[in-house]
């Protein structure tokens, strides 16, 4: 597991490097990477939540589902619960990388390389769920604006509807055609690429010093790489959750560092996204030691 994390951090660098090196050369600017990022979150992000659901694995229930769903809850909830006891709505940015981790691009490789490619139909449960909290709750924390969270702006909202889509055809049983099916697993593959462009693109307008010593980017990334899987696996325990292929597929997404959506949302919102970069980076180059030292501890205790 540690091997697989180190290569995708290392995956992310180098095409964070390149966002760099396009914006250092003028062919990325802010108005290019705000407009990149409003295609990522209201195009790509919805194909995401619905990919995981096309191809469920042979022999899934609606139970195994449910199991899914709720385990992933239980498991954000004590991330949110975590972030707004830390930080409120005084500091947005930090609560928001508090609660959402980058589940689908660290996640993804993750589980499918140690459990194998039916724990991501387990996975794709969390990232639904991760999404529908994000684009409604997580648009409130960071706007304040309670429409985010109104029943219309719920029903109308892409991941939303993609996330309620995805599970009507796992419980139907239907196929969606092949041109379909390739149209979006085609658009989830460029998540990565284009989430990392943006965020070299960002790191670009940073002082390398200010970057890591920012203080307050470290108590973000503990609570996130530490404490809230901490908690989770307390939580876990005490409610006698079996550690099984579904709990554990969905626990490596929940311990992931802070989703580069941490960065790409405070742009879009005009807040300061240059500390959403230092939150996801730091994160995400810590996690290679957190992740794999939290999953360990989880089989123990659990």
């Amino acid at each position: 597991m540690a091997f697989i994390l180190f290569e995708q951090t290392l995956t992310m660098l180098a095409i964070m490097v390149i966002g760099m090196v396009l914006t250092m050369s003028g062919w990325m600017d802010d108005v290019f990477t705000k407009k990149l990022g409003a295609i990522l979150l209201n195009i790509i992000v919805p194909c995401i939540s619905l990919r995981g659901f096309i191809n469920p694995p042979k022999g899934a229930t609606v139970a195994d589902l449910g199991t899914a769903i709720l385990l992933s809850v239980i498991m954000i909830s004590v991330a949110m619960v975590l972030g707004l006891v830390a930080f409120g709505t005084r500091r947005r940015v930090d609560s928001f990388g508090t609660t959402f981790s980058n589940c689908g691009f660290i996640g993804i490789p993750l589980v499918t390389a140690v459990f194998g490619d039916d724990a991501m139909f387990y996975l794709a449960c969390l990232i639904a769920t991760f999404n529908i909290v994000m684009y409604t709750y997580g648009e409130w924390l960071l706007t304040g604006d309670a429409s985010h969270v109104s029943p219309r702006a719920i029903a109308t909202n892409p991941v939303v509807i993609a996330s309620v889509l995805g599970i009507a055809l796992f419980v139907a049983g239907v196929q969606l055609p092949e041109v379909a099916t390739s149209a979006i697993e085609d658009l989830s593959d460029a998540n990565t690429a284009i989430a990392m462009l943006i965020l070299g693109s960002y790191l670009a307008k940073l002082d390398l010093h200010d970057l890591v010593a920012d203080k307050r980017v470290y108590v973000t990334t503990f609570l996130r790489l530490v404490a809230a899987p901490g908690i989770t696996i307390v939580v876990l325990w005490l409610m006698h959750v079996s550690w099984d292929i579904i709990a554990m597929s969905v626990f490596v997404g929940m311990a992931a560092p802070s989703g580069a959506n941490t960065a790409i949302f405070a742009q879009q919102y005009d807040l300061d996204y240059e500390h959403a970069v230092k939150i996801v980076c730091i994160s995400t180059i810590l996690s290679v030691i957190t992740l794999p030292l939290m999953f360990q501890l989880a089989t123990v205790v659990l």
